[in-house]
């Protein structure tokens, strides 16, 4: 996973410019899908029949970036394109999809308002003597950056975004290996966009899909350093959902020799959407979250855990 996590890491995917993730999920899995295409929305969909029970796997493709809401007499002022949590962007450097790149600087103004910086482009200049400037309304995006830490975790900018798909990714690729995916299951993949717009892509991508069980991959942000130690994580309850008692006692059964924490009954749900709970289509929905801390996250044997969970779901 960790190879395909760092080739994911560096493919920018801000809301509205996702193509470049799609593209290269359809190289690595689009040969074992019989149905590959993407919805009105820029969510991409992959469908393989099967005889088994019929699961959706789901994963966010897009990164918070930069929107420019001022080019004009050498200044580049930019906007939020989505929702972080981080509190600096000070000296962070950008890249533009019109392949001019630059520094963020505010001045020493608020630093976790990305509207009281300016984007610094060197020296550059056109023919004509002008500075090289992005147009308004050109998306940006974050250079990233991805350390090793040992053989279990990785840290730096960008990673967290694209856990998820690159989990998925490795997680299909492992099941293929004997020809069929999870005992031959019918498995639809929806590899969602706008998910950092809060606009949640998903239900729109999965508003006529079917299934009897599905699962969502992402991360939550976390301050204990025990959590990170876990690695990937199933939460069963939250602030926002609430999970069917029966669901939730079935899964807690069926995974609890298993390689992977659950948490249940927490009032400090560290993410309230990292639950059990049903979906507006009228199927049960599972969500299994990385941990992460300070940009750090502990991705051993989360192939594996994810696999337990899925064959335990499918098997009952």
């Amino acid at each position: 996973m960790k190879e395909i996590l760092k080739q994911y890491v560096n493919i920018p995917s801000v809301a509205g410019r996702e193509e470049g993730m799609a593209n290269a999920l359809k190289s690595k899995l689009g040969h074992i899908f019989e149905d590959v295409r993407t919805d009105s929305i820029g969510s991409l969909i992959m469908h393989r029949s099967g005889t088994g029970k019929k699961l959706l796997l789901c994963a966010p493709i897009d990164d918070f970036g930069i929107i420019v809401t001022y080019s004009e007499n050498g200044k580049t002022v930019p906007g939020a394109l989505g929702n972080t949590s981080e509190s600096t962007f000070s000296s962070r450097r950008v890249g533009f999809f019109d392949g001019t790149s630059g520094v963020l600087m505010n001045g020493g103004k608020d630093e976790s308002d990305i509207s009281k910086y300016e984007v610094f482009f060197g020296d550059s200049t056109n023919p004509d003597g002008n500075p090289v400037l992005p147009k308004q309304s050109e998306r940006g995006y974050f250079y990233p950056e991805f350390n090793e830490l040992g053989t279990e975790y990785v840290t730096g900018r960008g990673i967290k975004s694209k856990l998820g798909a690159a989990l998925v990714t490795a997680l299909i690729l492992d099941e293929y290996k004997d020809g069929s995916l999870f005992s031959d299951c019918d498995v639809t993949l929806i590899f969602y966009v706008q998910s950092k717009l809060d606009t949640k892509g998903i239900t729109a991508a999965s508003f006529e899909i079917s299934a009897d069980i599905a699962v969502i991959f992402d991360y939550t942000d976390v301050q204990s350093t025990e959590l990170l130690k876990g690695g990937l994580s199933l939460l069963l309850t939250s602030k926002r959902y609430v999970c069917p008692p029966e669901i939730s006692s079935k899964l807690q059964k069926l995974i609890s020799d298993k390689s992977i924490q659950v948490y249940t009954d927490n009032e400090s749900v560290i993410c309230p959407e990292a639950a059990l709970y049903c979906h507006a289509s009228g199927f049960p929905v599972c969500k299994l979250c990385f941990a992460v801390k300070d940009e750090t996250v502990r991705i051993g044997d989360a192939v594996q855990s994810a696999k337990d969970v899925l064959h335990a779901l499918i098997s009952e």
